[in-house]
This record gives C-alpha cells, structure tokens and sequence, in this order.
C-alpha cells in the first residue's frame, strides 16, 4: 500500500510541476518554481509521515487520504488551467497548501496517536 501512495503521490507532485510550468508559458521564473515548491509541502509531508508508520490500520489510513490529497490536488490545477481557464485560476497554488496541509497534518496526528497506542 505505501508503495501504491508513494508512486501516485510522486505522479502528483510531477504533475503538479508540469502543469505550473505549463501554465507558465513564455513568463517562466524561478520565483514562479519556488510556488510550485510551496504547492508541494503538503505531498512531501505526507510522504515522510507515511514512511515512518508502520501498524497497518494507519498505513493504510495515511495512504488512502495521501492518494485523494494528491488526485484532489492535480484534478483541481488541470480543472482551473485547461478546463476552466480563467484569470483568477493562479490562485489554485495559493490554495492547494492552505487546505492540503492542514488536512494531512490532522491526519498525521490522528496516525501518530493510532501508532502508539498500537504499541502500548
């Protein structure tokens, strides 16, 4: 399972950059590459929790809300750039993070605390 959340949130992140570049076009900037960046904390924070769960139950709990985050995440840039173009569709990078990381971070929590009382 972690394997499957690990290879789709790598295509995610992927995506994420090639459709940002994309959407660049002819204005393309580094500042522009470090928003991608930012967009990307939220898969790359999931992704270093997963690897330190190790009970099932929360493997499988961080790898399925790792997986939606992530097809949330490129559906919602692909939507706002190539089928509802529109000016204010920048804005998807800005709000990506906001609501990713949050969520991954209550979820992360919620794992930690399944995790250990697994142990004890």
């Amino acid at each position: 399972m972690k394997q499957a959340a690990y290879i789709i949130t790598v295509l995610a992140i992927g995506a994420t950059f090639w459709f940002g570049i994309e959407a660049m076009g002819d204005k393309f900037s580094l500042s522009g590459l470090l928003i991608l960046l930012l967009v990307s904390i939220p898969y790359l924070f999931g992704m270093g929790v997963l690897s330190r769960m190790k009970e099932r139950r929360t493997t499988i709990m961080l790898s399925v809300v790792l997986v939606l985050l992530s097809l949330v995440g490129v559906y919602l840039i692909y939507d706002a750039f190539f089928l509802h173009p529109d000016p204010q569709s920048g804005l998807v990078f800005f709000t990506l993070p906001v609501y990713g990381l949050p969520m991954i971070m209550i979820v992360s929590a919620i794992a930690f605390v399944m995790e250990r009382n697994a142990k004890s």
